[in-house]
């Protein structure tokens, strides 16, 4: 299977769902597990995408088994949750948002009675696994940044990354 950035996903039935935004990878193995797909132009979201609901890819296009769905069920990949200090949550665009993040403007002076929040995001890919894009830094052993990826090539068969391309090197392969 090969996967790139930016591949239209569709699903069985036909229709487009979102493109490829990067792959998540487990760095020890090499195994590719899930794609992160972007949906949406103006109320956009990235979904997690477990390798087993994809049908078939090829450079342009991502075809999903029949019973992916539309990806609604499948989790978001950044979740970011506003949590008052000391306490109470609340999820991004719902209940328990922070006054001043839900306003139409922005006040002025502090009020010290209104309660503070703070961000935290979760991201909701397998643990010890890494989202790679196309533009990620890629540093090298002994520490020295070497370029930026291109692109991440994976074995057809195994759905392993086989390596990934710093932009300079493209040119040659």
């Amino acid at each position: 299977m090969r996967l790139k950035q930016h591949a239209i996903v569709m699903t069985a039935e036909g229709k487009e769902v979102g493109h490829v935004d990067r792959v998540v990878m487990d760095p020890k193995t090499k195994a590719v597990t899930h794609v992160i797909v972007h949906k949406g132009l103006l109320f956009t979201e990235d979904k997690v995408v477990p390798l087993d609901l994809i049908d078939a890819a090829t450079e342009e296009r991502v075809t999903l088994h029949e019973g992916a769905g539309d990806l609604q069920t499948l989790p978001v990949f950044e979740e970011k949750h506003y949590v008052m200090v000391g306490g109470e949550q609340g999820t991004e665009g719902g209940a328990g948002m922070p006054p001043s993040a839900s306003a139409p403007y922005w006040p002025l002076a502090s009020d010290p009675t209104t309660p503070r929040y703070i961000a935290q995001t979760k991201i909701n890919i397998p643990d010890e696994t890494v989202a790679v894009a196309a533009g990620a830094k890629v540093i090298s052993a002994d520490d020295k940044y070497v370029g930026n990826v291109e692109q991440v090539l994976t074995e057809a068969q195994a759905d392993h990354a086989t390596w990934a391309a710093p932009s300079w090197m493209t040119k040659f392969i």
